[in-house]
C-alpha cells in the first residue's frame, strides 16, 4: 500500500476519525450509532455491496470504494488517512462530485464501508475477488444490473483487468461503470484486441476538455459511451441526448431529478432506462445536466 495512506506521524497531527494502521492491519473509527470505537482487523474485513434504492438509479447493486484524489477533508482537515481511489482524476470536478459530498456528509457510514472495500482489494486482492464471485453466484434476480463505483474509480490497471475478468465469468450480469481513467481504458484495449466483454458498458466521464487532452484514440470510441457533464456553459451540448432522469427548465441554474414515469409507465430510473448500461449508445455521446 505504498503512498496509499498518511503516515501515523502525520495522522497524529490532524483530526483523523477513520484510521488504517498498515503495520497492524487494523482499521478503526468512532461509530456514532453504537457510540464507541470500532476496530476491524484485515482478517475480519469482508466485501460490502449495497442495493441502490434512490430514485435516480433504481434497484441495482453497487460496489463502491473510497472516492477522491487524496485524503477526504472536512473543514480543511483530513478525516481519514486512506487515499481515495480516484488518484489525480478529480481536477476541476471535485467540487461537483456527489460521491465526495456523500462521503463528507455521511462519513460515519460511507467511509467505513467504501474504505474497507478499498483496503481489502489493496491488501488481499484474491479474497476481494473470491467474495465478489461468491456474492454473484448467489444472485437470483432475473435481470441483473451491477454498477462498479457509484463512488470510487479504477484503482490500477490490474484492478481493471479484474473487473473485465469478472464480467467474462458472469455473462448473464449487465456490468457498467463510469471512469476518467482514459489511459487505462486505452491500455486494456491495446492489450486485448480492441474489445471489452459484451456484457460490460464503459461510460467515459467527459468533463470540459479532459477527453481531448487525453488523446484517447478515435478508433476506440466505438467501444465506449461518452457521458458528458452539461453545466449549461456549452450550448452545443443541447443537441446531445440527455439522461432522462435529470431535467432542466430554462431559467434554472442547474438540472434536477425527474420523477415522472417513462413513456412505458415504468419508474424513471437507470435500471428501467438502460441508456447508461445496455450499451446501445456505444460510439456516441450522452449528456447529463449538472444536478
Amino acid at each position: 500500500m505504498n503512498n496509499k495512506s498518511i503516515s501515523n506521524e502525520t495522522a497524529a497531527e490532524t483530526t483523523i476519525f477513520y484510521n488504517y494502521d498498515e503495520k497492524k492491519k487494523v482499521f478503526s473509527y468512532y461509530s456514532r450509532r453504537v457510540k464507541q470505537t470500532i476496530t476491524v482487523k484485515l482478517s475480519d474485513m469482508h466485501l460490502k455491496l449495497i442495493t441502490s434504492g434512490n430514485t435516480k438509479t433504481g434497484p441495482e447493486y453497487l460496489l463502491n470504494t473510497l472516492p477522491g484524489d487524496h485524503f477526504i477533508p472536512v473543514k480543511g482537515q483530513p478525516i481519514t488517512n486512506l487515499q481515495g481511489s480516484c488518484q489525480n482524476c478529480c481536477d476541476g470536478c471535485e467540487h461537483f462530485c456527489y460521491a465526495i459530498k456523500g462521503a463528507k456528509r455521511f462519513h460515519n457510514s460511507v467511509i467505513p464501508n467504501s474504505g474497507m472495500n478499498l483496503i481489502l482489494y489493496r491488501e488481499d486482492r484474491q479474497r476481494f475477488l473470491q467474495e465478489l464471485r461468491e456474492w454473484l453466484n448467489s444472485w437470483k434476480d432475473e435481470e441483473k444490473v451491477f454498477r462498479w463505483h457509484a463512488s470510487g474509480e479504477i484503482e490500477s490497471p490490474q484492478y481493471l483487468e479484474d473487473m473485465m475478468q469478472i464480467a467474462i465469468e458472469y455473462p448473464s450480469v449487465h456490468f457498467y461503470s463510469y471512469t476518467k481513467r482514459f489511459e487505462w481504458i486505452k491500455q486494456y484495449l491495446d492489450t486485448h484486441g480492441d474489445v471489452f466483454p459484451k456484457n460490460f458498458t464503459w461510460n467515459l466521464s467527459v468533463w470540459k476538455d479532459n477527453l481531448e487532452k487525453s488523446n484517447f484514440p478515435k478508433k476506440y470510441l466505438k467501444q465506449v459511451q461518452l457521458f458528458v457533464w452539461d453545466d449549461l456553459d456549452d450550448p452545443n451540448l443541447q443537441n446531445l441526448p440527455h439522461c432522462p432522469s435529470v431535467e432542466y427548465k430554462p431559467g434554472e441554474s442547474k438540472g434536477h431529478l425527474n420523477h415522472k414515469p417513462l413513456p412505458n409507465g415504468k419508474a424513471r430510473n437507470c435500471k428501467n432506462c438502460g441508456l447508461c448500461w445496455k450499451g446501445f449508445m456505444k460510439g456516441k455521446a450522452i449528456a447529463v445536466y449538472n444536478h
